[in-house]
């Protein structure tokens, strides 16, 4: 529950601590101009099998480089407790250059579990490996129920550098109003008119403009946002404390009273 504003290169450094942690409720605002990792998330390799590493309910504005950079947040090895990271918004500078919005990168063979995040891109970035949303290194990750965007340059809503188990992508928001490729996974940059499988974005996804407040104000401003998988028993609310419906509403906001 910290609060950082106008931070240089790094909002937080977190490395290195080979132990299950819970890093919840965080927000850093960075320099537009030099905030290069809004969460450097770094090599903390948590072996145990009954307490796991949690990754929620964090906001990363105006970041350039990484909005969240997860690297090795489990130890390598398929008894490990698995990674949660979910209700995260994550939104990047237009003025410095951009890698992902928000990356994970596993070691563990059944990998993290990244559910009900909204993450954009608006930097007009050339290079088509960039994304809002990434993950690599295990095939048994799961990405479902998150809102991928790219409002800006060559990025890809999002991109997966090890090609998951089939059926372990599915329930996302898929949107690039700057291009058409939505999903990289399997080698293959992945369009509208053939995004929708099992083996490439999800039988159930879409490419839906999530209606957005704003750039920087990640909640939606629409009640028609789809329902996802149900994920309940991992967040059963959402980014602002709201419980959520059965399934939950994709992204990381669920929208109530509208």
């Amino acid at each position: 529950n910290n609060t950082c504003t106008n931070m240089y290169y790094m909002g937080a450094y977190v490395a290195y601590n080979y132990n299950a942690m819970e890093f919840i409720g965080n927000s850093f605002s960075m320099n537009p101009t030099y905030g290069y990792y809004g969460i450097y998330f770094f090599s903390n390799q948590n072996a145990s099998t009954t307490t796991r590493t949690i990754f929620a309910n964090n906001t990363v504005i105006n970041h350039g480089g990484y909005g969240a950079y997860i690297y090795y947040p489990t130890t390598n090895s398929a008894t490990a407790a698995r990674t949660y990271v979910y209700n995260n918004m994550i939104t990047t500078s237009t003025s410095y250059n951009v890698v992902y919005g928000m990356y994970v990168v596993d070691q563990s063979t059944n990998g993290s579990i990244v559910v009900h995040n909204t993450s954009i891109n608006r930097y007009p970035t050339a290079t088509v490996s960039y994304a809002a949303l990434g993950t690599t290194g295990a095939t048994g990750v799961i990405f479902k129920n998150n809102i991928c965007v790219n409002l800006a340059g060559a990025s890809v809503p999002a991109y997966f550098g090890t090609n998951p188990a089939a059926g372990n992508v599915n329930h996302n928001i898929y949107w690039n109003p700057a291009g058409t490729a939505l999903v990289f996974r399997n080698g293959t940059y992945w369009n509208a008119s053939n995004f929708k499988t099992l083996a490439n974005g999800g039988d159930s996804s879409h490419n839906i403009n999530p209606d957005l407040v704003s750039g920087i104000d990640l909640h939606t401003s629409s009640a028609c946002i789809p329902q996802g998988a149900d994920f309940t028993a991992i967040c059963p609310s959402d980014f602002d404390g709201n419980l959520r419906t059965t399934p939950g509403m994709i992204g990381a906001d669920e929208v109530v009273g509208m």
